[in-house]
């Protein structure tokens, strides 16, 4: 809510001193233009936290890299539908090659369906 209260502001104050949109000066437009294309403060947190969970990580791993409680990444986990891997997790996958899924999965903070899904890719 504080992001709109910012740009509201400036839109109320170019519209009482200049009227009509169509008469604002380029730079008042522009500034307007700025403060509504911006993000909230947490979408970069939440695009990685999106990026460990394709990766495959559980919650609780997730909010220790992100350094938040379990509850925030609960509520931020995407609904996956293709996992994702880097060839560090495919040379960890190969060292644990005769292991179970299970222990694998602890091993590597993974949740099993994704070792499942990248072992068949190997």
């Amino acid at each position: 809510m504080s992001l709109n209260a910012e740009l509201l502001a400036h839109i109320q104050a170019a519209e009482a001193k200049y009227g009509h949109v169509a008469d604002w000066p380029e730079p008042v437009v522009q500034e307007a233009r700025k403060l509504s294309n911006r993000e909230p403060d947490d979408v970069a947190q939440r695009k990685d936290a999106e990026w460990l969970y394709r990766r495959g990580f559980t919650i609780r791993a997730v909010a220790r890299k992100m350094h938040r409680s379990t509850d925030w990444a609960s509520r931020r986990k995407p609904v996956i539908e293709e996992y994702i891997y880097t060839d560090d997790d495919l040379e960890y996958l190969r060292l644990y090659d005769g292991d179970s899924v299970r222990q694998v999965a602890q091993r590597m903070e993974r949740n099993q369906l994704w070792v499942k899904e990248m072992r068949r890719k190997l």
